[in-house]
């Protein structure tokens, strides 16, 4: 097991006896069963024997089996596990929205001590906000487009019997609590004209104009940057201070290990083992907990394989190195050759709000060489996407050149363009939005080679491809919808590799992962990368990722790179204050 996961910094280890918050919780035994607490009162949640079933006319599936839980008030369970498991659909049924072609059964089912079997949706409308709120990921799809943040947490005030008298008042303080900055101006604005984590605060408040006595945050944090996310997970940790108890579903194990007292860990429907966050996290029982915990990047599993299983074998490297062999670019003198990717001087500004314009780029230099992986890393706004664009030739910098393999985007016209394009391939954090969703696999990766090859030749080349990527064959025909998230994301690098690129730009590849499907991405990049000589230009809100992974990283903020060099250099001793504070906010995989 990775030490490093075991405690973090010293100032964060204590006794595992002292570790456990309350401390009649004891180490789960692993088997499903649930250890419970005394003298914490009346549970929120008292479930037994939990049983989640999914019925249509051509399929049955049991998504949760034999699960027991409870939560008591001022308590923080995590549940942890990869996609599929069963997480979100256990907090769902707690909210009674897992819909109409399911069947949840219980031999005990309570809501602040109420059986909550057989329940309608008139009675689950009077539990939900007043007992429950629920915080979702997106914050942006899941608050009303069309309605102001005010008015949003109106209706929920509404909607839990709070008089109109005041109304106004109530959704200032409400924003207040979260740490809006001027609730009564921002009360007036939409989702849209809102950062991400304003729009995750202005959520929070909507789940808590009921008052509820459990919070569900379902991966509240997953999208955003690490000083949103931190905050975030302060306001959280208040409000289970303050006595609200608070059931947070995640995949990152080190946002666990900052706001949970107990973790459950699930595996396709069933805990398979549980505990306090101390036992869990320091001395794992169960194998899938532990592959969990290795699976996650950090400084001290550079150069090592996340991922476990077959995909560690010579042959998928030896056929990466087959697909990229007839790469032109390549110069047989590699030390007399230029950068695959050099950025010069580069600015771009836009204009809001009229006549004011914003400096979203400003006078920027990037140098990639053949095989370095370059890390770019920042809080949200701080202008790495709108780089990104431009190294990709999407817009035009308003100053500055950009190159790719000593030739400027703005040289030699179309053709020039588009020959240079190939060698530059991109990779995004939405592979599902980027694909067109009536293409199968085998058209999505076939599509960018139209025109250069035949269609025997294309054939060939998306089958290497796919077997680069580590997908099978079967999935030719499948359209993007029927993949799981990670299988999704291999067909976007596959469709980047059709086309032999010399440098990969990823946009947050990795984000929206679970820990397990993340460490087989980033071991298949690494792979890409030192195999092939391709270039990797990595953004990332994810420091631990970034560590992991690059060679070099620069730190952006406000448009500007305020500092660069290698990667354990800036972070191990960073000298800007803003990458500082950026290091400091990192949640660490370290128990309270």
């Amino acid at each position: 097991m990775n030490p490093t996961l075991v405690a973090g910094r010293e100032a964060d280890r204590q006794d595992v006896t002292e570790l456990s918050r309350p401390q009649a919780l004891e180490a789960g035994s692993g088997d499903g069963t649930d250890s419970g607490s005394g003298g914490r009162g009346e549970p929120v949640i008292q479930v037994r024997n939990l049983a989640v079933e999914f019925t249509t006319p051509t399929r049955h599936v049991q998504a949760v089996r034999g699960l027991d839980l409870t939560v008591y008030p001022g308590e923080a369970v995590a549940l942890v596990g990869e996609s599929g498991s069963g997480k979100s659909v256990t907090s769902l049924s707690l909210l009674g929205l897992t819909g109409p072609t399911s069947r949840v059964t219980a031999d005990e089912f309570r809501i602040v001590g109420r059986d909550v079997r057989g329940l309608r949706d008139r009675g689950w409308r009077q539990i939900r906000g007043r007992e429950l709120g629920l915080v979702l990921q997106d914050a942006l799809t899941s608050l009303d487009p069309l309605r102001t943040v005010g008015q949003e947490i109106k209706e929920a005030l509404r909607a839990h019997g709070a008089n109109k008298s005041g109304a106004d008042a109530k959704v200032e303080a409400l924003l207040a609590e979260v740490g809006f900055p001027d609730p009564a101006v921002r009360s007036h604005q939409y989702a849209h004209q809102l950062s991400g984590g304003l729009r995750q605060r202005a959520l929070i408040a909507s789940a808590l104009a009921g008052d509820p006595k459990l919070i569900v945050a379902d991966e509240p944090t997953t999208a955003l940057d690490v000083t949103v996310q931190a905050q975030i997970l302060d306001l959280l940790a208040a409000r289970r201070d303050a006595g609200t108890a608070l059931l947070l579903i995640s995949h990152d194990l080190a946002v666990v290990s900052r706001t949970a007292d107990r973790v459950l860990v699930m595996r396709d429907g069933v805990v398979v083992e549980q505990g306090s966050t101390a036992q869990i996290l320091t001395a794992p029982r169960h194998e899938y907990t532990k592959a969990l915990l290795r699976a996650v990047p950090s400084a001290a599993t550079r150069g090592q394989r996340l991922s476990s299983g077959d995909s560690g074998e010579p042959e998928p490297a030896l056929r990466l190195a087959q697909v990229v062999q007839e790469v032109g670019t390549a110069a047989s003198a590699e030390e007399a050759a230029p950068p695959v990717l050099r950025a010069a001087g580069v600015s771009k500004s836009f204009e809001v709000s009229g006549r004011r314009r914003l400096r979203a780029v400003v006078d920027v230099d990037v140098t990639v060489g053949r095989g370095q992986k370059v890390g770019i890393v920042g809080e949200s706004g701080s202008g790495k996407s709108t780089l990104a664009r431009i190294l990709l030739g999407l817009i035009a910098p308003d100053s500055g050149r950009v190159e790719v393999n000593g030739q400027s985007w703005r040289s030699d016209g179309k053709a020039g363009r588009l020959r240079l394009r190939r060698a530059v391939q991109f990779v995004s954090q939405d592979s599902l939005g980027s694909f067109d969703p009536r293409y199968t696999v085998e058209e999505i990766v076939a599509e960018p080679l139209r025109g250069l090859l035949t269609r025997a030749e294309r054939q060939e080349r998306v089958r290497e491809v796919l077997a680069a990527a580590h997908l099978e064959a079967d999935l030719l025909k499948v359209v993007p919808r029927s993949l799981s998230g990670g299988q999704r994301q291999r067909v976007s690098i596959a469709r980047a590799l059709a086309l032999r690129p010399d440098v990969l730009i990823c946009d947050e590849p990795v984000s929206a992962l679970d820990v397990s499907i993340q460490a087989q991405i980033l071991d298949l990049l690494s792979e890409l990368s030192q195999v092939t000589g391709t270039a990797l230009v990595f953004i990332s809100h994810d420091l631990g990722v970034v560590h992991h992974l690059v060679d070099d990283v620069l730190v952006m903020h406000r448009g500007q790179i305020v500092e660069q060099g290698p990667v354990d250099q800036v972070f191990n001793a960073p000298a800007d204050p803003y990458t500082q504070t950026l290091l400091r906010a990192v949640p660490r995989l370290a128990v309270r």
